[in-house]
């Protein structure tokens, strides 16, 4: 019970997280660094929601698998505003607002690492989050 609504809430935050990705992206279109690891980010967030779709399925969650690809209807606006403002130093303030709202939305997502490792399932989280194969471990091993 505790793990479904567990999921529910990471699929729901994974979610989110996509939008804001994506939403960063728009804004920072003038800095290609910003913009393209922005949608690097969102498509493997993308992916994080249809695995988290389907690990849900076992509990009994009929979570959506698809993300939009796109921000939403005002993307050409806040792509517009990025190159506009490019050459002000605005967009470095705004830059530093988006890292911080992230930040708070990626602590969101957290939980799945430890909910996987009480499930017994530790290549699910490696599938999930790679880069926390080592720590993983780590953590299994104790």
């Amino acid at each position: 019970m505790k793990i479904a609504l567990a999921l529910r809430e990471l699929h729901r935050a994974e979610k989110a997280l996509v939008r804001d990705l994506l939403k960063m992206s728009d804004r920072h279109h003038a800095e290609p660094e910003i913009h393209h690891v922005a949608r690097d980010l969102a498509r493997w967030s993308r992916d994080h929601v249809r695995a988290l779709a389907d690990a849900g399925r076992p509990y009994g969650l009929e979570l959506g698998a698809e993300v939009a690809e796109r921000s939403g209807p005002l993307a050409p606006v806040r792509t517009a505003v990025s190159e506009l403002l490019s050459t002000r130093p605005e967009p470095g303030v705004l830059l530093l607002a988006d890292l911080r709202r992230l930040h708070r939305a990626c602590a969101g997502c957290r939980w799945t690492g430890n909910c996987w490792r009480r499930e017994r399932r530790p290549s699910r989280t490696t599938t999930c989050w790679p880069w926390r194969a080592a720590a993983t471990r780590t953590h299994c091993a104790s």
